[in-house]
């Protein structure tokens, strides 16, 4: 996060995923969720490989983790979600009952 005084507040955060496909899920399901016209900050997602990314720009550091924080509220919803319904990977279309929490991601997403 950076922020000076006569500066935006700025946070860039980028998430991995196991695939590409679980990535675009995620960016699909989180960009509708629009920010309110009063908090003066602008979101912006975008999937670059396996990993989703997002960037919030706002007026100060309080607006800046109010959005966060929201952000990251649905995003744990959103990450519990895909691992509920996702394939296993042997092809079973079995709902899936282990926490999404400790995937790693295999390749970096940013070079």
């Amino acid at each position: 996060m950076t922020s000076h005084p006569h500066e935006p507040a700025q946070l860039r955060v980028v998430i991995p995923f196991p695939s590409k496909e679980q990535a675009l899920i995620a960016h699909n399901s989180l960009r509708v969720d629009r920010e309110p016209k009063r908090s003066q900050v602008q979101k912006t997602l975008f999937v670059e490989k396996h990993c989703l990314i997002v960037e919030l720009v706002g007026p100060d550091a309080r607006s800046l983790r109010l959005s966060s924080n929201t952000f990251f509220d649905h995003l744990t919803l959103v990450q519990k979600t895909i691992d509920k319904f996702s394939l296993d990977k042997f092809g079973s279309s079995e709902p899936r009952t282990e926490d999404f929490d400790g995937i790693e991601a295999k390749k970096p997403c940013l070079n």
